[in-house]
């Protein structure tokens, strides 16, 4: 290599070039053409250097300039941290409480559980070479490898026995599987950026998997009511809080008899159906008073009285020892899962297409919508954490609105443009 003007910044030429040899000095020329600038910037951490080579002068110079403002600006280049040990901390930190959330809150157990599976799946999947790279050397390029490894594996049952499809093919692992197994590995890189560890968001570039599942979407008002016909309580008094209040299914799980009110319910609480135990809401906004359908107080009242002798403060829906199966069932409250799988099988029976909470869920939102219930209104109902959100996932039912409404403005223009023409023709003279 030959020393340039620019400290740290070193000319390198091919093998061949007489400015290689042992004898070459100042004065040799170069016989290559294709040399190369490599940059070095030093860390202050027992002389180690982080070094990166340019075609280019100008932008070896420039790249020394940059990293050497981010080193006095803090930026933690010396760390050895890899790959593997940031997902151990991170995993660590879940069972410690130590691993937060937005609003720097501690992730639900539901939460905390569901990212211990992901940080499984990702050691399996990062294999040896990703797994022992440093933090600071993170690409997209690495995490893409990651999720083509993802894309191609063998999805497992609960016991560990390989999803096979109807023609006993094995089943692959489903894009929105593969994607919320990749969120362990947003939040290492989230973390290591806000350190100043990484520059730049590996995540940004990668391709991920499309969906092949069609899309969740509501009911009509009538299927609802058909759906429910043919269900028996408990679960046709569940599923009835979901089409008519489009609560969740740990805050239908959590619901206690003192939250029902005439024509709203109060949410205070979730179930955990991981832990098995009563916690927060999803967001702070979870915490609200959702608008209730005059329907789902009669049939709420005809559950009650199939419950015997219960006091205000008693679970809507306590666990009743024994799940869909017929086995032990622990918990405090009814599992939504459970509800789920009765009341499809009871679909199947008559014939119905059977539907899951989230779509119950849409048919609230959409027959609040074609009410006219406003975005903003709708948004504190439904618990969002955000109007925001509500507005990605809902505001297409607003369009008919929209219509409606300009189809009424146009009748009444008409309406007085008819009035006005024939007070003209009476006014004239005959």
């Amino acid at each position: 290599m030959e020393r340039t003007t620019t400290a740290g910044i070193y000319k390198r030429h091919a093998q061949k070039c007489a400015k290689t040899g042992k004898a070459a000095g100042a004065k040799t020329k170069c016989t290559c053409g294709t040399s190369t600038y490599l940059a070095k910037v030093p860390t202050g951490a027992s002389g180690r250097t982080i070094s990166r080579t340019f075609h280019n002068y100008d932008e070896a110079k420039r790249w020394r300039r940059e990293q050497m403002r981010e080193i006095d600006a803090g930026a933690d280049y010396a760390t050895q941290e890899t790959v593997g040990q940031a997902l151990d901390t991170f995993a660590a930190g879940l069972d410690e409480g130590a691993s937060i959330a937005k609003g720097r809150r501690a992730y639900k157990p539901s939460t905390a559980n569901s990212y211990v599976i992901s940080v499984e799946k990702l050691r399996e999947a990062l294999g040896g070479d990703l797994a022992t790279t440093q933090l600071r050397d993170l690409t997209a390029s690495l995490v893409q490898e990651v999720v083509d490894e993802l894309v191609e594996t063998v999805a497992l049952t609960p016991k560990g026995f390989p999803k096979v499809d109807a023609k006993g093919k094995p089943k692959r692992l489903s894009a929105s599987t593969v994607k919320n197994t990749l969120m362990p590995l947003r939040k290492i890189a989230t973390e290591a950026m806000r350190r100043r560890v990484l520059r730049f968001d590996p995540m940004i570039g990668v391709e991920l998997p499309e969906s092949d599942e069609a899309e969740r979407e509501a009911v009509t008002a009538t299927d609802a009511v058909q759906l429910l016909a043919v269900l028996e309580d408990p679960e046709r008094a569940y599923w009835a809080v979901a089409f008519y209040a489009g609560l969740r299914r740990g805050e239908i799980s959590a619901l206690r008899w003192n939250d029902v009110q005439p024509l709203a319910i109060r949410v205070d609480e979730s179930y955990c159906h991981v832990s098995l135990t009563m916690t927060t809401p999803k967001s702070r906004a979870g915490r609200r008073t959702a608008v209730a359908g005059d329907r789902l107080v009669p049939i709420l009242d005809a559950y009650r009285e199939t419950r015997g002798d219960v006091s205000d403060g008693d679970l809507v829906f306590p666990a009743t020892g024994i799940d869909w199966q017929g086995k032990p069932a622990p918990g405090i409250a009814l599992r939504g899962d459970v509800m789920t799988t009765r009341a499809r099988k009871a679909w199947a029976a008559a014939g119905l297409t059977p539907v899951g909470l989230h779509e119950a869920r849409h048919t609230y939102a959409s027959l609040m919508a074609a009410e006219g219930v406003n975005l903003h209104e709708l948004s504190g109902y439904m618990g969002h954490s955000s109007y925001e959100l509500t507005a990605k996932r809902y505001a297409h039912l607003y369009d008919e609105q929209l219509i409606r409404a300009s189809k009424k403005l146009s009748a009444a223009i008409d309406r007085a443009d008819t009035s006005g023409r024939i007070m003209q023709l009476d006014d004239s003279p005959v």
